[in-house]
């Protein structure tokens, strides 16, 4: 698990590793078994659910702690002008957490340290352990477990310290704080996972690491969890901190973590917000609860750390705004007053208003109010840190004069002391300004991404994180940057009319100081609530299409899985149909020409010394270039155009001079240069191919060959040639044979025939590393391989052998093997790369060799394993593509386009290219058909939900039409029938007055304009919907048999609806056939052939198999649905879909994935008809849909998904809140996860999901079973 672990994090900076104690193995249940599932994450998590600053990497540099439901991201925080390449975030480290982050806050590290040294000093004669981990333990925790009548709960003592941490824990308590490098000064932070598992952890600055000073569970078996979330809370002079996650209980744990925490019993629930006050003696909580009654309601409590107790604090306050949400404690400025009168303010935000609550009468002193179509309800808000504008003195204060933070200081001076950054549920980030005199003042600077959480970086920066949407880095600057007088004049005026607006009133800010612009996106993909998968055919790459985003930040989200390409350069230049390169004339390591063929000129490029690419006008030409390239010596370079062969001298000294023409009826088609002989081959329109030797600048013709056909395309390499013709779809491979000093002769040592009716288009032999790793010139374990690309857009590739040696191990072929014996070509595979042929160049990158595949889709073709792989490069219309290796841009390619020419670089692995697709209104379903994508979408107008169905083009995303549904009018599912080319819509009327939606309908459109071709009402909300084959298929099983039937998940009711002939004389009208009754709620099917798989909210899976109806006398009697076999165990299924016939994947709500088994064969039918549970596993997340299809694309020979009882060769994909994942099927071992996941703790069930993992990678072993004492 360690090497797992690593990889997570980034620049050398370790994550959380438990100690080996902690880490739970899988455990197999007894015989291994043979076949499994696979589960690995395609995408981490992108969301962003907290954001704070702290100084956790050291104590003069702020850093940025992100949290994506269970990794920690670090970021550097670098000043404009320190950071590299202008950046203000660079990534330091990525730390796993084994659970869901439900809450994480920073322990300021001068106050936190402060109380760790004193309580250490009081409780350093209490450790006296003789081994290591018990050290650790005591050091940290102290105490026995004591009853519950005592209201304590002592931390728990399972604690875990880096392993690359070594220090005694005598050594550690008694170092003081004696330099900023020692790590003391550095920010702890405390971190709670929703299983109440809490951590905290600090990074050593000195020992590069991060270790876990305490961790341990608050969970208690009493009690009922909050349904809000949980709660925490720190004292601002780090005192203690609290958690609230039970009703009417609080934990608290005392600022040292050295204590023991205790429990309180409170006289609130339903608690919406809390947080600490500032300026209190005693530590007191400000808590904003709920009634039974739905008022609000504001109590305050102040936390007696001697006797372990609580008292009433010193305010309180019935019946606040009923959208009061959020409580912000406001610190009294240093010139505050002496009584302590104005030390414990705060700030209610609700739906419409902003009070202020100075001082401790607990009564409002200014009540902002607005409109709803002025602001909205705010979600999250931040402090505004003083340090972040302190920590670089060196800048000149003339460039701060024009920075957000000269207006916060004039601000300042006029009397208010406290800034804030809220953010509200609409989008909008606000500027919210407090003094104690002057009351508040709040600006609306600019719309962002929905935050959930805001963090301020310094110099005016500010990151917005969001859980609905792209997650921003704003830059807020002043909207009157003439003159600093300017803007003290707008502050001034401002300041004079806020005592006037101390009283209730509604108002909004006089004038517009800032404005803010977006300066990165960071991409969100969630929350995902469907997903489609494209796949062309079998042996396409295929892309998926996300349904991304809420509200206006709607989306979809276009995933492929590819290797990204860096541009350098462009060059407008359309119409390009070849490119060459010629290497420098001073170094000819690298390339100097690049010579651009058009179809009636080509020019040539040169790279001057200042980088820049320049015309040569002298070596252009009236024709197109078939060939250009460099012999090993000299100046020159052989240049092959449709009418001569010449040699051209690159200096400019010489004339060039004609060497060759074919006669004057043909016109040269093709040519190629046979490096290994030495020989140039020619090809013409007449069907004949010429040798030519090349000897100094004289040029003979040695030989000739009769062709069947004109050539189409041709390659020597290695001492073979390979030629297609235009007149039939095979291969002839020929090698190059002297029969005479000036005689060669080309023979025929074989002839391989396509299977495929067009004609090969470019063809190429090349060794390929078997080893991913090897470089280039290792080719020892190599395979040449035979590439031929032919017009249909297929790629078929084989592996060339000596017939003599096909049944040894694969060895390299030699050069100058000038023998006829005849090759074997081996292991035939083809690839889909398109609709359009492409064009096959070889590129030397990074020390490794791959084939550059140019067509409408390109891609990079490498070998691993003895396995050709293809990766696909972010670029559409692809037409040439060659190597270009310059001094200043190394390993460099040239790509000729449709639209230009581009210079740049390819990626060296394979990452996921995510697109977005603004929709500005929620997608929640999506479907395809043959060039039409179909939404449902969710917009808002008015404050009022509109639903609708939407025709896109699937290439372009353009809308084609949209179809309005009824006021209160769902639209819940949608499915496409490919076989009638329809789009079938299931919905649900949604009224106030309703608990359960009573009626709904079923719309049947057409493919090309939403044309409404039949409509069915339904008793209930069609929450899913699944075409479904006759009874005639019950043998095959095979998902691509006709639909015949459509089933719909009605309420509690799943109906068989059997599609007949409308009006429009079409088979789309639905006609009810049959009901099948005892779900509580059926929100998933899945069909396969003539079984149905039923996910029911509470009643787990449920196999239903339409089967002929009892009694039947005729062939019209109506089928009915049977139910053959069910989970007899509880579990609220969110999604499932089959494996295979009689294996089945479901999700439940508590983030489990489940395997379940059908055993047909069994002969006692309470076992026959059980779905029994193979494995479960704890995802983590929630999942909405599994969908099948992939993202990598492999050269095979398979024809077909497997129609068996097998799994399928296809991995399934589904799409979470958070994430995107993938389950891969058929591989060695199957662990049985029930014991790992069935355990209470969120870091066990996470340690087995990883160490799982790589039991798989590792192949089939029994791994042993450890338990934490």
């Amino acid at each position: 698990m360690a090497s797992a672990h690593q990889e997570e994090v980034g620049l050398g900076y370790p994550g959380i590793q438990p100690s080996s104690s902690d880490v739970l193995e899988a455990a197999t249940g007894g015989e291994e078994s043979t076949g499994g599932l696979y589960v690995v994450t395609a995408a981490q998590p992108s969301i962003v659910t907290h954001a704070r600053v702290a100084h956790f990497m050291a104590p003069d540099q702020l850093s940025l702690l992100l949290v994506r439901l269970n990794r920690i991201e670090i970021y550097q925080v670098h000043d404009e002008v320190e950071g590299p390449r202008g950046t203000i975030l660079s990534a330091c480290a990525n730390l796993p957490v084994f659970g869901r982050i439900a809450a994480l806050e920073v322990l300021p590290g001068a106050a936190f340290n402060e109380r760790v040294v004193a309580r250490d000093s009081i409780q350093s004669g209490h450790v006296d352990a003789t081994h290591e981990s018990e050290q650790h333990a005591g050091s940290v925790v102290q105490g026995k477990t004591l009853r519950s009548a005592s209201k304590r709960a002592r931390t728990s003592a399972r604690v875990r310290l880096e392993s690359s941490l070594k220090v005694s824990p005598e050594r550690v308590r008694h170092q003081q704080p004696e330099s900023k490098t020692s790590g003391k000064d550095t920010d702890a932070v405390f971190i709670l996972t929703e299983r109440l598992e809490f951590a905290v952890i600090k990074f050593d600055p000195v020992l590069q690491g991060v270790a876990t000073l305490v961790a341990g569970s608050l969970a208690s078996k009493l009690g009922r969890r909050c349904p809000l979330g949980e709660f925490v809370a720190v004292d601002p002079d780090m005192r203690c901190l609290v958690v609230y996650a039970y009703d009417g209980l609080l934990k608290v744990i005392p600022g040292s973590l050295m204590s023991e925490a205790f429990e309180v019993r409170l006289d609130v629930v339903q608690v919406q917000s809390m947080t600490f006050l500032h300026g209190t003696e005693q530590p007191t909580l400000a808590i904003i609860h709920t009634d039974y009654l739905h008022n609000r309601h504001l109590v305050s409590y102040e936390i007696l750390l001697s006797t372990q107790d609580v008292r009433d604090g010193p305010f309180s306050q019935q019946y606040l705004d009923g959208s009061a949400e959020l409580i912000i404690s406001i610190p009294s400025p240093s010139s505050g007053s002496s009584d302590g009168s104005q030390s414990c303010s705060f700030v209610i935000t609700g739906d419409t208003s902003l009070a202020l609550y100075p001082g401790r009468t607990g009564v409002a002193k200014q009540v902002i109010h607005f409109h709803s179509d002025q602001f909205a309800p705010m979600r999250c808000f931040c402090r505004i840190n003083e340090v972040c504008r302190s920590r670089k003195a060196s800048v000149a204060e003339t460039a701060l004069q024009n920075r957000f933070e000269a207006g916060l200081d004039m601000l300042t001076a006029t009397g208010y002391h406290n800034h804030y950054l809220l953010g509200d549920r609409e989008g909008f980030l606000y500027v919210l300004s407090v003094g104690s005199d002057v009351g508040m003042r709040l600006e609306c600077v600019c719309d962002t991404s929905i935050a959930s959480a805001v963090a301020y970086l310094g110099w005016g920066y500010v990151f917005v994180g969001s859980t609905l949407g792209d997650s921003q880095l704003l830059r807020l600057v002043p909207s009157q940057t003439e003159s600093p007088v300017q803007v003290q004049t707008t502050l001034s005026s401002a300041s004079l009319s806020s005592p006037e607006r101390k009283g209730t009133q509604s108002d909004q800010t006089e004038c517009q100081l800032w404005f803010g612009e977006v300066v990165q996106n960071y991409t969100n993909i969630g929350p995902i609530q469907d997903l489609l998968v494209t796949d062309e055919d079998f042996f396409s790459d295929g892309h998926m299409i996300a349904c991304s985003g809420v509200s206006r930040m709607g989306s979809l989200r276009i995933i492929r899985n590819g290797i990204g390409f860096i541009e350098h350069a462009t060059v407008e230049l359309e119409g390009v149909k070849a490119l060459f390169t010629l290497s420098s004339l001073d170094n000819p390591e690298y390339d100097e020409f690049l010579v651009v063929s058009f179809t009636a000129e080509t020019r040539v490029l040169r790279l001057t010394e200042s980088d820049e690419l320049a015309e040569v006008e002298a070596l252009a030409l009236e024709e197109a270039t078939l060939l250009a390239q460099r012999p090993t010596t000299g100046n020159s370079a052989i240049w092959v155009t449709p009418s001569r062969v010449s040699v051209i001298d690159l200096t400019l000294s010489e004339e060039p001079t004609v060497i060759w023409s074919p006669s004057h009826r043909d016109r040269i088609t093709n040519a190629v240069m046979d490096e290994v002989h030495g020989l140039l081959l020619v090809s013409t329109s007449g069907a004949h191919l010429y040798i030519i030797r090349l000897s100094g600048k004289v040029l003979e013709v040695v030989g000739d060959l009769a062709l069947p056909a004109e050539a189409a395309c041709m390659c020597a390499a290695h001492g073979i040639v390979a030629l297609g013709t235009w007149a039939e779809s095979q291969i002839r491979l020929y090698r190059p044979h002297k029969v005479a000093e000036n005689r060669w002769e080309l023979n025929c040592i074989r002839e391989e025939a396509l299977p495929s009716q067009s004609v090969p288009r470019s063809v190429l032999l090349s060794y390929l590393d078997d080893q991913g790793a090897l470089p280039a010139e290792q080719s020892g374990k190599s395979h040449l391989y035979l590439l031929v690309a032919v017009g249909d857009g297929r790629l078929f590739t084989f592996t060339v052998l000596p017939s003599r040696r096909v049944e040894r191990e694969p060895v390299k072929l030699s050069d100058d093997d000038d023998d006829d014996d005849e090759l074997c070509l081996q292991h035939p595979r083809q690839l889909r790369l398109g609709s359009r042929p492409a064009a096959l160049n070889i590129l030397q990158l990074h020390g490794m060799r791959y084939v550059f595949a140019a067509c409408g889709r390109a891609a990079v073709i490498h070998a691993h394993h003895g396995t050709l792989l293809c990766g696909n490069v972010n670029l559409r219309d692809v037409t040439r593509a060659v190597r270009f290796h310059t001094r200043s841009f190394p390993d460099s390619i040239a790509l000729a386009t449709e639209h230009g020419l581009l210079l740049g670089a390819i990626e060296h692995i394979q990452q996921l290219h995510i697109r977005r697709h603004d929709l500005h209104e929620q997608p929640r379903r999506i479907a395809r058909l043959r060039g039409c994508l179909c939404l449902l979408t969710v917009s808002a107008m008015l404050g009022e939900e509109r639903h609708h169905v939407r025709l896109l083009n699937d290439e372009t995303l353009e809308s084609i039409t949209s179809y309005d549904l009824s006021t209160n009018e769902h639209g819940l599912s949608l499915i496409a029938v490919p076989e009638r080319d329809i789009f079938v819509v299931g919905t649900a009327y949604v009224l106030p007055s309703e608990m359960e939606p009573s009626r709904g309908r079923i719309l049947v459109f057409g493919r090309d304009d939403l044309l409404l071709l039949h409509e069915t009402n339904t008793p209930g909300a069609v929450y899913t919907m699944s075409s479904m084959a006759g009874l005639e298929d019950s043998m095959t099983g095979s998902p691509v048999t006709p639909a015949r039937f459509l089933t719909a998940g009605v309420n509690n009711v799943v109906i068989l609806y059997a599609w007949g002939q409308s009006l429009h004389g079409d088979d789309s009208n639905l006609r009810e056939v049959t009901r099948h009754l005892g779900h509580v709620l059926a929100l998933r099917l899945e069909a396969r052939g003539n079984l149905l798989l039923v996910g029911d909210l509470m009643k787990s899976v449920c196999l239903l198999q339409l089967v002929a109806a009892e009694n039947g006398t005729s062939d019209r009697a109506m089928p009915r649905l049977k139910a053959v076999a069910w989970d007899y165990e509880t579990a609220w299924i969110t999604a499932c879909t089959f494996l295979n016939l009689d294996q089945y994947l479901a999700a439940d709500n508590s983030y489990n994935l489940i395997c379940l088994r059908r055993n047909p064969n069994e002969t006692r039918a309470e076992f026959r008809h059980a779905l029994t549970r193979e494995g479960a596993f704890h995802l983590g997340d929630l999942v909405n849909v599994f969908r099948v299809g992939k993202l990598v694309t492999e050269a095979s020979g398979r024809e077909a998904p497997n129609e068996s009882n097998d799994a399928e060769p296809f991995p399934h994909r589904f799409g979470t809140p958070e994430w995107v994942s993938d389950t891969a099927v058929r591989h060695n071992f199957w662990c049985n996860w029930r014991h790992c996941a069935s355990r209470s703790s969120a870091v066990s069930n996470i340690v087995a999901f990883g160490e799982s993992a790589e039991i798989l990678r590792r192949g089939p072993a029994r791994p042993s079973t450890r338990h934490r004492g």
